[in-house]
């Protein structure tokens, strides 16, 4: 073995262990201090990526994957500077942040053995355990990150956690099926790693449950359904029958989850219907959300019933379907063709490997794991580590040292080392500035986290410094727009609030401008803007209250009644306080014709 490949390897190594820890660390909802240390490695590793490529003594292999990848983010570019319908500097900044890690890792596993993807396979087992010491920790001594969970790791609920979980148990089961089977290649073990395998296991398939989590459970069946096909195929149909009654039990069992979900997703394909091909924009499946729901309940109110689980859209809940929403058929096609050739090729490469990432594709279609930045770094690294891999020691090469393999089915053609090392140098030097940002962008969302519990007009000032670089974050956008009603700019607090509607779903942005158009006279713009609350969200009793004591105040009896009377017959989501007293003050108003109380808070 030459110099070259143990500073290759060492340089591989290192970055795994990076990246890995990343992983480990503690999850936000915005950013968190992972973010920004990858923010300051990814200059570093696009420089050591370059000089990894130039050490090589043949042409860099081009994949199918690297092509893909590169023609969808190039699509996304596009479709982000041409549209910029929705503000999205938050996530397109996240996006962005892949994509060099993406080329710079390429660099970095150029030519690389299958070693790195059985070390990467390794580092996510290890990765689940300690996750699942972690949360088995948290339920002993309370330590969890969330008040309402008893654990959650280094996430901030049990519903991403459990993904986490499944990966690893899903690498596990293959490793022991195959027996560390890597390609043609069968890699001797002691007992004692074997038993350490179980064990691993174990701990894994103990933890998992306790996550309530149906959609890891999902994924890691489909690892274990396709393991295990030879043993389980000719039960196939008590299997089928006893699965069916297994989603009919899970899905009763957290019904409104489950109908929630199906809302979000019927809503969204609504509002797609209106951009089939290039989808409603980058940043903007939250107010597609919204639309679509709208859409439905005005051209069906009757079926007011099927929306009582509806509730705020947050994420997605299913990654294909937000970028098809988003980028619209022809983002998904070039996102399929990227992910489908990165898992053929990586099923070759290491099939543990594969199937840890095919828990994770089944898992994020019903979670959003890709909003959380672990899953996208071990995403991203799977699919470079692949890419890179070299197939030369098994499948011979030619004179320019490209391997048959990588000529014929693998790859779609070779670039000269400077040129690739060109490129790496180009996304590195974008790597400075895009640090930067991150930088600023995190302190930020940090300073924005404290100004949300400010409710003193002294602080308008900061608030408006920080605007634009909190344009799509929903709950800074209402606290701000809360603060200047509260003063009386109400103008100023509606132009806020459209900001708003652009980034969330939840109706109370547009109750809130119905609170401001009211106290500035124009009740007729109140009244549009608490239909539309109740147009995008149903279920939710406080916007027909609104309005309710709005046509009541306009002399409209006869409405105010029938609202009133809608708002005794509703059954709550959530029964609290405050719906008791609105349900008491339209009570009281059907019998003596007046508003006894207006002082209810959503």
């Amino acid at each position: 073995m030459n110099i070259n490949k143990i500073i290759s390897g060492a340089v591989q190594a290192a970055a795994l262990g990076f990246l890995f820890v990343l992983t480990l660390m503690d999850v936000e909802v915005r950013w968190s201090a992972a973010d920004g240390a990858l923010a300051e490695a990814l200059p570093v590793f696009g420089a050591v990526a370059a000089v990894c490529v130039m050490m090589q003594g043949k042409a860099v292999r081009m994949t199918w994957t690297d092509i893909f990848v590169a023609v969808w983010m190039a699509y996304w570019l596009l479709r982000l500077w041409v549209g910029a319908e929705y503000p999205c500097g938050t996530s397109a900044t996240k996006v962005m942040q892949m994509c060099v890690l993406y080329v710079v890792l390429r660099g970095i596993f150029a030519g690389c053995g299958q070693w790195a993807a059985a070390a990467l396979c390794a580092l996510i087992a290890v990765g689940g355990v300690v996750e699942s010491v972690w949360g088995i920790g948290q339920m002993i001594d309370g330590t969890s990150r969330h008040a309402s969970y008893l654990l959650t790791g280094s996430f901030l609920n049990p519903g991403p956690y459990s993904g986490y979980v499944m990966m690893a148990a899903a690498v596990l089961l293959t490793i022991i099926n195959y027996k560390l089977r890597l390609c043609d290649y069968k890699l001797q073990i002691t007992n004692y790693l074997s038993y350490a395998q179980w064990a691993m296991l174990a701990v894994c398939l103990m933890v998992l449950p306790a996550t309530w989590s149906r959609a890891a459970w999902v994924g890691l069946a489909v690892v274990g359904l396709w393991v295990f096909r030879a043993q389980w195929w000719r039960w196939r149909w008590w299997l089928l029958a006893g699965g069916v009654a297994l989603a009919m039990m899970l899905y009763v069992v957290k019904q409104g989850s489950a109908e929630g979900r199906l809302i979000i997703w019927a809503s969204a394909l609504t509002s797609w219907l209106h951009s089939p091909w290039w989808g409603v924009g980058i940043g903007g499946f939250s107010r597609a959300c919204a639309d679509g729901l709208a859409e439905i309940y005005q051209e069906n109110p009757l079926a007011f019933h099927a929306f009582r689980s509806a509730g705020v859209t947050e994420y997605s809940f299913n990654a294909p379907l937000q970028v098809l929403v988003e980028q619209g058929a022809v983002g998904l096609l070039l996102a399929v063709a990227a992910v489908a050739s990165a898992m053929m090729r990586m099923w070759r490469v290491c099939r543990p490997l594969a199937a840890g990432m095919v828990s994770l594709l089944v898992f994020a279609c019903f979670g959003y794991p890709f909003e959380m930045l672990p899953y996208c770094i071990l995403a991203v690294t799977a699919g470079a580590v692949c890419a890179g891999w070299n197939a030369d020691d098994a499948e011979g090469t030619d004179k320019d040292g490209l391997s048959a393999l990588g000529r014929s089915r693998w790859a779609s053609f070779a670039m000269k080392k400077w040129q690739v090392a060109g490129v790496i140098v180009l996304f590195s030097l974008g790597a400075v500035p895009l640090a930067n940002e991150v930088e600023r962008r995190t302190q930020s969302a940090t300073d924005a986290s404290l100004m949300t519990g400010m409710n003193d007009a002294f602080f308008l000032k900061d608030f408006w410094e920080l605007l634009p670089d909190e344009m799509d974050n929903p709950r800074f956008l209402f606290q701000m727009a809360k603060l200047l009603a509260d003063v009386g700019r109400w103008r100023d607090s509606n132009a806020i609030l459209r900001m708003g509607t652009e980034v969330s779903g939840d109706p109370m942005f547009y109750v809130l401008q119905g609170n401001n158009y009211r106290e500035m006279g124009l009740l007729d713009d109140a009244d549009a803007a608490y239909q539309r609350a109740l147009a995008i969200m149903p279920n939710r009793m406080y916007p027909l209250y609104r309005r309710m004591l709005l046509r009541a105040e306009m002399g409209d009896t006869a409405t105010a009644v029938a609202l009133a009377e809608k708002i005794t017959s509703m059954q709550p989501k959530i029964e609290s306080p405050a719906t008791r007293e609105m349900q008491e003050t339209a009570r009281r108003f059907i019998e003596s014709g007046e508003i006894v109380a207006d002082g209810v808070q959503p």
